[in-house]
């Protein structure tokens, strides 16, 4: 297999993980060349601006933009925003992580009274707003993919509040259900919600298991509950 034939798999692949990542090991495997090969390949790709280089492999420049996380498996997303938003009672506050499941949430919270919504999203803060909710946006360096904000300020925002409900994304979910994110910024925040949160709860569609990332945001385990199409074999609710 040439050189370029080796790149544009590895490009399909971090395009198909939805920015995750991608490991040299698993590289390798899959294009039967040795770890070597494979890391020269991501070299050149990281000199040109196609990839970022991480320990152990390599993830996208930019993670997936927002207009096309929106528009992917929108009527599983759909079912989960709705299940989600079931849970939520009038007079709560509750964090609504960045992302396009949990802005969907939205339209299925318009009878709700009194809600204080916190939020590290320009897209879900701005639409909360239009909805005459008490809005608190967690400042922050904003990310132009996805119109996420986050850092030390982010952080800093997130520490002084008390959720009674959480309601976090993830970009993928592992064989150890270990939840995992491209970026070592957004697990910080993530886990620091989790934290400060009476009830947690992640939500993620089908795609997002069996999938990894780099940096380690928890597991399964450290949520309240899991909202997903995801269906789980007995090992895996045993677990």
């Amino acid at each position: 297999m040439l050189a370029s034939e080796r790149q544009n798999y590895i490009l399909e692949e971090l395009k198909k993980n939805g920015g995750a990542g991608v490991s040299v090991e698993e590289l390798a495997e899959a294009l039967d060349v040795s770890l070597m090969t494979i890391r020269r390949d991501l070299q050149k790709m990281s000199e040109a601006g196609q990839l970022e280089r991480c320990h152990g492999g390599a993830i996208m420049k930019n993670e997936v933009a927002y207009i096309e996380k929106a528009t992917s498996r929108s009527d599983e997303k759909n079912a989960i925003a709705e299940k989600a938003a079931s849970l939520i009672n009038d007079g709560d506050c509750v964090f609504l992580d960045a992302g396009t499941t949990t802005f969907k949430m939205l339209k299925y919270l318009e009878n709700r009274q009194q809600l204080t919504i916190v939020t590290n999203d320009l897209e879900i803060g701005y639409q909360a707003y239009k909805m005459n909710f008490d809005v608190i946006m967690c400042g922050g360096k904003i990310q132009k993919s996805t119109a996420c904000m986050f850092g030390m300020m982010t952080n800093d925002a997130i520490r002084q509040i008390k959720f009674d409900y959480a309601f976090l994304g993830a970009a993928s979910i592992d064989e150890r259900l270990d939840v995992l994110t491209p970026t070592e910024a957004k697990a910080v925040y993530k886990r620091l919600v989790v934290e400060n949160s009476n009830y947690s709860y992640l939500l993620v569609d089908s795609s997002k298991f069996n999938k990894r990332a780099i940096m380690r945001i928890n597991n399964l385990s450290d949520y309240t509950g899991v909202i997903t199409t995801y269906k789980f074999d007995k090992e895996e609710k045993n677990r």
